[in-house]
């Protein structure tokens, strides 16, 4: 769920001319207009309404999509802040979704955490009971 091209390492450095010059041949989109909170991103922000009217905004993008879902975040990520983390989350119309944010974790962190991969396993039994038409099991000794 990284905010694309708002904050993209790769992207960030593309000046705002050549942005605007690929959007040329693109339907424009709106902008999220979105704060970059990132260390990344301050000296590029210049450019980040061209990034953005070429790519889709991730709340725009989850607002389409039904489905279940689990969000895993850091507390301390900067790539993707809890602000926006939170903001995606909300904009999800799933009546089956999670968000569990992992203390004290940045963006590379979340992997190493225990609690990423029991969140993540508990979510992929349930998904695959409710495929099968099973009730899903929400209680801790889920299995």
């Amino acid at each position: 769920m990284d905010a694309p091209v708002s904050c993209q390492w790769p992207v960030e450095g593309v000046s705002g001319d050549a942005w605007e010059a690929v959007a040329e041949h693109f339907e424009r989109l709106n902008p999220g207009s979105r704060t970059l909170t990132c260390e990344c991103c301050g000296p590029c922000s210049d450019t980040q309404q061209s990034r953005e009217s070429l790519w889709m905004d991730p709340v725009d993008r989850i607002r389409a999509i039904d489905v279940p879902l689990l969000v895993l975040g850091g507390t301390e990520d900067m790539c993707c802040p809890r602000a926006l983390v939170e903001e995606v989350f909300s904009a999800s119309p799933s009546s089956s979704k999670n968000l569990v944010m992992l203390q004290g974790l940045g963006h590379n962190e979340l992997r190493t955490s225990d609690k990423y991969w029991e969140a993540l396993e508990h979510f992929l039994h349930s998904v695959g009971r409710a495929k099968r038409g099973r009730p899903e099991d929400t209680s801790d000794n889920a299995s």
